[in-house]
């Protein structure tokens, strides 16, 4: 358990105020006001666990509705006692608690699979919905019993209400009578003793006949119930008793039925309570800017980005939200990996122990299950006890003085610390002679060193500095100080000491320039050659620092920038992907193209009687051309990217090597704007790139075979092509064309053609299959495959 002195010192009653005001039930705020750090591994890391999963779930579902939330466990406690009745507002006081149970249950079913932890809590509610309507539909808001409570409730009141007007319409009259006229005191009906009466003068009281229920203080008036309405009174007083025990039985009843469910209540209510105090918690945390800090065993004390909650309380009150993390200077608290012992040193108001109170109480604050403000990159060990004596401890009642009080805390210290411990010392060898004290910090500091103790101290005693700058196992830090604003800038340097700065801070201060000058006269070369080495110190370590930032800069913009660079270039690699598809895509078309006009190159040959072994050797140029065409994505790549071929210059005429087919040609046009020549072959004319072709003579190929080109007989004949587009053709002109077409591809001895009307929103379509279905040329049709142009195209089927 942490000592008590150490909660106080440390302010952690602080935080505990901080996290209470989160809460919505006051006994969820009982629990935050009690709160104590945890001394197991396992049960931190499973509060530190539910607290994160708190905050994802009010991330991804808002807050949960624990509005309303009530401790009614008392009422639940008094209701076990036979014969006990709640009063009508305890028992609404259960009806909203059994409302906040539905409405929790609910809240939670769609994120259960999420949040396996909470579900513990989630599944402890026990909803009592018949319950609940029974309360609701008998116990007003105030706690009033309702008329709806049961029917009997209901019509005693209503006989009630009617029987009051009888009463008041007959007094009414009777203070109206001119019989009465003089003997009543004002025109009024009013209630004395829970009976209606009339103010009546004491000289009349016989004209009146009546029993007296009251009289006023001066005794000028009588309260007199006259006899004509006794009768009623009486009836009346039956109705408020018979109202009265009704009251209590539905009472009752209702009491007891909360008995009955009393266990299961009691579960949900301990169950909401611990979901309040979990939601305060990740609020707390949400509103610091907290992350879940990492606490192993053996780890290291690695504060990185730490701010002191207090400070960011106090920052809100002065900023507001919106500038809150830019108010309050988050500091890096790293005790190297070889050390045990932190020596922190610097001037007076320079943030030593502000620094030396975050570290201990953001230490608390984890091991009480809440997230710190600092960054998830921290580092935490697990300390079985935190010592802290930090302050002024002077206690005039006791006769001690500040060193006597700091030594018994010492004392305490040294009786108690060992391996697991986080020992806290400020101003350590203060209060007493700086030769002795400095003597006695440093005996401390071996001690608790030899004990394996993890130690934050702040001094300003020189010999300490030294001492903790050549052990091993202890290191120096110096707090960064404005000395124009004196100001602490919360940054600590560490492995090297700091300067005091009493000097500086005394000039600025107003301190005469004169009484400067005497005191670092009397400072003694030694001491003066001290300071100033330590001044060098420090600002070459300044230096490093921003060096070291610089260079951490620089190599996280190259991070980003490498990568953005494999994002592009994945883009690009996938637009690659894209294209290659895409050409691969169009290629298809274009064979398939070519193919239908090589096959129409077949027949012609047929008809001119040509021989067996060259039909062959088209089908198998056929082939080729596919292989050529369609090759591999990365082979095109590579081929594309070496870039191997230069452009040739071309001119009508040139006779050129046709890779896939292995056959010559001849340049009947030049490149057009998509960089493709126009090449007749035999009788055929194709689009070829020029990575497709090589002029005659840049190559071995094709030389010892026959060369045969197509005579100009058979140059800018009219051709007709396998293919009709009509993409973009209104309607009737469409089938016009395409009946043109249809005719001129008969004549010229086409088998099969292609007509591309596009999908659109399929008028075109439709158009043209009814032309088709009565077109005399016209054996069959049908729409293109995938590959040819799905509905986008028809493919039709020409009469021989």
């Amino acid at each position: 358990m942490i000592d008590p002195h150490t909660l106080s010192v440390l302010e952690f009653d602080a935080i505990r105020q901080m996290l209470a005001d989160e809460a919505h039930s006051a006994a969820a705020r009982d629990l935050a006001l009690n709160l104590l750090p945890g001394s197991g591994m396992q049960e931190i890391d499973l509060w530190l666990e539910e607290t994160a999963e708190m905050r994802k779930m009010m991330a991804s579902a808002g807050r949960p509705p624990l509005q309303g939330l009530l401790d009614i466990r008392p009422h639940l406690r008094r209701a076990q006692v036979l014969g006990a009745m709640l009063s009508g507002c305890e028992l609404k006081e259960v009806e909203r608690v059994l409302s906040v149970t539905e409405r929790l249950r609910s809240y939670f079913q769609p994120l259960s699979s999420a949040c396996p932890l909470l579900g513990s809590y989630f599944r402890s509610l026990r909803p009592q919905p018949q319950l609940r309507d029974r309360i609701a539909s008998s116990i007003g808001e105030e706690g009033e019993v309702l008329d709806s409570a049961t029917p009997r409730l209901r019509r005693l009141r209503r006989e009630a209400i009617e029987l009051r007007e009888k009463i008041r319409e007959k007094l009414q009259s009777m203070t109206h009578s001119p019989a009465y006229r003089g003997v009543i005191v004002e025109p009024l009906v009013t209630i004395r003793n829970e009976r209606y009466v009339i103010p009546v003068r004491p000289g009349f009281k016989s004209v009146l006949k009546g029993f007296i229920q009251d009289q006023s203080a001066s005794g000028q008036t009588l309260f007199v119930e006259p006899l004509a309405v006794v009768e009623d009174n009486n009836h009346l007083k039956l109705l408020r008793l018979a109202e009265e025990e009704e009251i209590r039985k539905v009472l009752s009843e209702l009491t007891q039925k909360v008995r009955e469910k009393g266990e299961e209540i009691g579960t949900s209510v301990e169950a909401m309570v611990q979901l309040d105090f979990l939601l305060a918690k990740a609020a707390l945390a949400e509103r610091m800017g907290a992350q879940r800090p990492l606490i192993r065993e053996n780890g290291a004390l690695r504060l990185i980005r730490a701010r002191h909650p207090l400070l960011i309380r106090k920052a809100e009150g002065r900023a507001g939200e919106a500038n809150r993390k830019e108010e309050v200077v988050p500091i890096e608290l790293v005790l190297p990996d070889s050390c045990r012992i932190m020596v922190i040193t610097g001037p007076n108001m320079g943030g030593k122990t502000v620094a030396l109170k975050t570290a201990g109480l953001l230490c608390l604050m984890a091991m009480s299950g809440l997230h710190i403000p600092a960054s998830a990159d921290s580092e935490l060990p697990l300390f079985s006890d935190i010592f802290a004596d930090i302050g002024e401890e002077q206690n005039i009642e006791q006769s001690l003085s500040t060193f006597s009080s700091h030594i018994l805390q010492v004392v305490k210290v040294l009786k108690e610390a060992d391996s697991r411990s986080l020992v806290l010392l400020d101003e350590l060898g203060s209060g007493t002679d700086p030769q002795e004290g400095s003597a006695l910090g440093i005996a401390i500091l071996e001690e608790l060193y030899q004990r394996g103790a993890t130690v934050l101290v702040t001094t300003h005693q020189e010999a300490i500095k030294a001492h903790a700058y050549s052990h091993p196992g202890m290191t120096n830090a110096a707090v960064e100080f404005d000395l124009d604003t004196l100001r602490p800038l919360y940054k600590l340097n560490i492995g090297v000491p700091g300067r005091s700065l009493a000097l500086e801070v005394a000039r600025v201060l107003g301190v005469p320039a004169s009484v400067i000058a005497k005191a670092r006269s009397l400072m003694g070369t030694q001491v003066v050659a001290w300071d100033s080495l330590l001044e060098r110190i420090q600002e070459e370590l300044l230096s490093v620092a921003e060096k070291r930032r610089q260079t951490e800069q620089e190599a996280q913009q190259a991070s980003h920038l490498r990568m953005e660079l494999e994002r592009q270039l994945e883009e690009i690699r996938q637009e690659r992907r894209i294209a290659d598809r895409e050409v691969r895509s169009r290629l298809e078309l274009v064979l398939s193209r070519a193919q239908r006009e090589i096959e129409r190159i077949v027949r012609e040959l047929r008809a001119e009687a040509a021989s067996s072994e060259s039909i062959k050797k088209s089908r198998e140029a056929l082939v080729a051309l596919r292989s050529e065409l369609i090759p591999e994505p990365r082979a095109s790549r590579e081929a594309e990217e070496r870039g191997e071929k230069q452009a040739h210059r071309w001119a009508k005429g040139d006779l050129v090597w046709i890779k896939g087919l292995r056959q010559e040609g001849m340049v009947t046009a030049l490149p057009d704007s998509e960089g493709l020549l126009e090449v007749q072959v035999r009788y055929a004319k194709m689009r070829l790139s020029d990575q497709e072709v090589e002029p005659i003579g840049t190559t071995e190929r094709g030389r010892g075979e026959q060369v045969r080109v197509i005579g100009s007989d058979l140059v800018g004949q009219e051709e007709i092509g396998a293919e009709l587009i009509l993409v973009g053709k209104r309607r009737e002109e469409a089938i016009r064309e395409a009946e043109r077409y249809l005719d001129r591809a008969a004549l010229a001895g086409l088998k099969e053609v292609r007509i591309v009307h596009g999908k659109g929103t399929g008028i075109l379509r439709r158009g043209i299959e009814e032309m088709l279905r009565s077109h005399p040329l016209v054996e069959e049709f049908h729409l293109a495959s995938f590959d040819e142009g799905g509905a986008g195209a028809t493919i039709v089927t020409i009469k021989p």
